[in-house]
């Protein structure tokens, strides 16, 4: 699944990457805490752990070292997320393999917020309506 069609109830977030990401990822939440009624557990690196920290729409952060994020600490952290919060539906705001791999491990309801990587860099140079109506969709 693409779209977030989760209404009133907690969900596992995932945003592993850059500070800049995680700041524009606080007014994603906070839009989903007000329009949905979302409550977020925040799966983020130590270092950006305090973007979160405090934030109106989150429940929880849960911190990763950064050796957890590679080969097979992150196979178990995996396992142990999945354990724990299986019961959550799961949101990757990050959409990489690396939470590929925790996504095909999910056995509960998923969304996955595309970045349209490709869509953005040619919106960029052209400002063509198709790139632009591409990536409003999801905005």
């Amino acid at each position: 699944m693409h779209r977030v069609d989760f209404f009133n109830t907690d969900c596992l977030t995932v945003r592993l990457s850059a500070l800049g990401d995680a700041l524009l990822t606080t007014g994603v939440l906070e839009y989903w805490r007000q329009r949905r009624g979302l409550a977020f557990h925040v799966l983020t690196r130590q270092a950006l752990a305090p973007v979160f920290d405090g934030h109106p729409a989150v429940r929880q952060v849960i911190d990763v070292a950064e050796a957890d994020l590679h080969g097979l600490a992150w196979l178990r952290l995996c396992q142990s997320l999945h354990t724990r919060y299986a019961h959550l539906p799961l949101i990757d705001l990050h959409a990489t393999v690396r939470t590929l791999v925790l996504r095909g491990l999910w056995l509960g309801r998923s969304a996955v917020y595309p970045k349209f990587s490709l869509t953005r860099r040619a919106f960029m140079a052209t400002h063509h309506p198709y790139f632009s109506r591409r990536l409003l969709t999801y905005s």
